[in-house]
């Protein structure tokens, strides 16, 4: 139960970091609207 719990706080902070590394290097791209992050 706890190794699943953990897999899924990993995954969510993966995808906060990709979004946010997205809005940094892409500021100008549509390619946060695809993520459909903001």
């Amino acid at each position: 139960m706890k190794k699943s719990i953990i897999c899924l706080v990993s995954g969510i902070i993966a995808g906060i970091a990709m979004c946010l590394t997205a809005a940094y290097f892409l500021p100008e791209s549509s390619f946060d609207d695809e993520l459909g992050c903001f």
